[in-house]
């Protein structure tokens, strides 16, 4: 697996702390991040200052667990501070850096006398010259280089990393330092949100300017676990207080157990909303009046003592109503006197969220915090350091809430396409008291599709506890939970770009032994099943998700064993779930002999076609085009020999995927496959992936770049 390139960033921290002689967990992957700096701090020549990082710590050579030996061009660097072999003990990292020239290069690495590899440890490492053209705050000197390093240690018999360290495989792990607030108490996890795991749960902000209808109430209620009635939510009453009280007693008399919170800023003034008209008497006090936000919206003077009380007594009365739960608060950057006095005010059995972003401080004075556009843009290391700060908040039972949207979704279809990209990051990291909040719009005049989304198909789904935390290698993730299973690859770069695959777990027919699948990070699956695809209903496991219209699926069957001779592994596209569904697959047995199988009709019988022996590790594939189905067999991968064409009429929306059977019902066949892949020429993403492909180079009318807009932040004085 080839690193992306750290130069100008692996541990560039100047850190002066007591190091404790503890010895650091190691996990499945373990980072060391050298840096190797002229002593006297101009130019190269003469002693090197050496520094060390490894997800949980930041050290030189001060501390006792780093030591190095150097020449006049190598360093040897002794470290002792992980363990990285079975046992708690520390075991001895020792490597050489040669600095010859304008070239540098990593040599010797063993582990406790012996190479890695014998160690049962897999290596990879990497070495570099950095030229940093800024050196504290000033130009660098002409001749003044750096010299980074990179050493990765994998020991795949281990299946996470550090459970108890979410940061200590990202290469600024050591700057989080320790989680600044304490685990939710008992007595207050008794007001949380109920929890399941039986599905996705879910969370949405909602406004409306007119009266939410019967039905629209009913969806909420039914669909949402966690609802936050956004500002401007007159909902046809007279204020915006009296409307958020119409429609949370309405959705409380549909599902009791939703959790409601109201929507408050901290910085601007979006009007009282009926709670408390006093500050309409002290705005002079209250209101800033040299900062505005977007050029016209007052903010609050938030140091004003009377202004706070006002502020937190809203949040109390709005609280003191039995159908609000708690209070929402706006703004990233709310100071924390004012969570704290909010917090100190709020009764126990009444809930405090904050739009926090990655301030974790913050979560002190909270209950739970609200992420917004927490994994945008297509940034592996942000991504990577936004899921840790997820797990974190979970694992310290903390609420929170996982916001994503979509801006170029047109229907029902293009909104499930897209979701997924940001429906498997949630699921990498969700815990409990998770949220899953994604739509096109929170303003429900709007067209109900793009708020109201209670028609996704993957939150339909059954989910099940989580089997474990996520599993990383570099930009590649998987995690499975009792009903599904997530594989996400973010090598191609784009977001849209991404391998993603999130496919559901099914025993179908409700064979004898339950099955069981799981992804791994090099692009394998291990998939279990009882049963037999055979006669007019069918036994298996199958791996699956929904697909539309035309399409291929295909893989490489790596082994197939346990269950007997009948044993079967393959791709398959099936109308349903159900046990007699009209199907059509691509199988193949022990032996490597492929053949197609396929039902006309709903309770049909299955329809075997002449065998084509392909022999060990055969590939199959299988293409849909309207209600034609093709299967093919390969030694190779690259040249495809035709099993059979046959025609199964099937409605434009199926099901596809991995499917074993051990050919009988008492025990289970285990297969492996790798190169799973799905093409889904009609989904959006397939689309924008097209579109981009084709794009014609931009000329020079078109590449004018355009004005950005102002800073809306700024300080500017009012008009007048």
């Amino acid at each position: 697996m080839r690193y992306a390139r750290f130069l100008g960033i692996a541990c560039l921290f100047v850190v002066t702390m007591k190091i404790a002689l503890a010895v650091d967990s190691s996990g499945r992957n373990s980072y060391f991040w050298i840096t190797l700096r002229p002593s006297n701090g101009r130019s190269a020549g003469g002693r090197w200052e050496v520094e060390l990082a490894n997800g949980y710590r930041c050290v030189k050579e001060d501390s006792p667990l780093l030591s190095c030996e150097q020449s006049d061009k190598r360093c040897q660097i002794t470290w002792t501070g992980n363990n990285l072999v079975d046992g708690p003990e520390a075991d001895t990292l020792r490597f050489s850096i040669l600095v010859e020239g304008n070239r540098a290069t990593i040599q010797d690495i063993t582990v406790n006398g012996s190479t890695p590899q014998t160690k049962g440890l897999e290596l990879e490492s990497e070495c570099n010259i950095v030229r940093p053209k800024r050196l504290n705050g000033k130009r660098a000197p002409a001749n003044y280089f750096e010299v980074q390093a990179l050493i990765v240690l994998r020991d795949r018999s281990l299946m996470i990393e550090d459970p108890a360290h979410p940061f200590s495989d990202l290469r600024n792990g050591h700057t989080f330092g320790p989680t600044p607030y304490k685990p939710t108490s008992e007595e207050k996890l008794k007001y949380f949100p109920k929890f399941s795991w039986d599905r996705i749960r879910r969370c949405i902000f909602v406004r409306k300017r007119k009266a939410y209808t019967d039905a629209e109430v009913e969806a909420l209620a039914k669909t949402y676990d966690v609802i936050v009635l956004e500002k401007a939510n007159t909902a046809g009453q007279k204020n915006v207080m009296q409307g958020m009280l119409n429609v949370s007693s309405r959705l409380k008399k549909v599902n009791p157990d939703v959790v409601i919170f109201f929507y408050w800023n901290s910085r601007i003034y979006f009007g009282h909303y009926g709670i408390d008209d006093s500050i309409e008497r002290h705005k002079d006090e209250w209101i800033d009046k040299n900062f505005v936000i977007r050029g016209h919206l007052p903010t609050y003077v938030r140091e004003n003592k009377d202004f706070l009380k006002w502020w937190v007594g809203c949040c109390q009365k709005m609280m003191s109503y039995p159908s609000i739960d708690g209070t929402f608060i706006d703004k990233k950057g709310v100071p924390i006197f004012m969570l704290d006095a909010l917090y100190k005010a709020t009764p126990v059995n009444k809930l405090i969220i904050n739009n926090n972003g990655d301030i974790r401080k913050r979560i002190a004075y909270v209950d739970g915090t609200y992420r917004e556009g927490w994994t945008e843009g297509d940034n592996p290391d942000a991504i990577a350091a936004a899921l840790a700060i997820a797990r974190e908040t979970g694992l310290n039972k903390k609420i929170q809430i996982l916001r994503s949207v979509t801006h170029i979704a047109n229907n029902k279809r293009e909104m499930e396409d897209l979701v997924d990209p940001d429906l498997a990051l949630y699921l990498l990291c969700v815990e409990k008291y998770h949220y899953f909040f994604w739509l096109k719009t929170v303003d429900a005049m709007k067209d109900r599709i793009f708020w109201l989304t209670d028609y996704l198909d993957q939150c339909k789904r059954p989910l099940g506890k989580p089997l474990g935390p996520y599993l990383r290698d570099n930009k590649v993730y998987t995690r499975s939970f009792e009903h599904c299973d997530v594989y996400l690859d973010m090598r191609p770069g784009k977001k849209f770009k991404w391998i993603v695959r999130i496919l559901w777990k099914n025993d179908i027919g409700r064979p004898s032994v339950a099955g069981s699948a799981i992804s791994f990070t090099d692009d394998r699956y291990r998939i279990k099943g009882c049963g037999a695809i055979a006669g007019t209903a069918d036994q298996f496991f199958y791996l699956s998700d929904a697909h539309y219209d035309d399409g291929e699926i295909k893989a490489r069957i790596d082994s197939l064993e346990g269950g007997g001779p009948n044993a079967q592994a393959g791709v398959m596209f099936r109308e349903s779930l159900v046990a007699d569904a009209p199907c059509v697959a691509v199988l193949c047995n022990p032996e490597g002999d492929v053949s197609m199988t396929y039902r006309l009709k709903a309770g049909g019988k299955l329809i075997r076609t002449d065998v084509l022996h392909i022999g060990n590790h055969p590939y199959v594939k299988l293409i849909r085009e309207g209600n034609v189905f093709t299967g093919y067999g390969s030694a190779n991968g690259t040249q495809w020999r035709l099993i059979a064409k046959v025609r199964v009429p099937m409605p434009a929306k199926i099901e596809m995927g991995m499917a074993v059977a051990s050919g009988n019902r008492e025990s289970l066949a285990t297969a492996i496959f790798s190169g799973f892949s799905r093409l889904e020429p009609s989904s959006k993403i397939a689309q924008l992936n097209a579109q981009g492909a084709k794009k014609k180079p931009a000329t020079p009318q078109n590449t004018q770049a355009k004005k950005k807009p102002q800073n809306t932040r700024r300080r500017q004085k009012i008009r007048k």
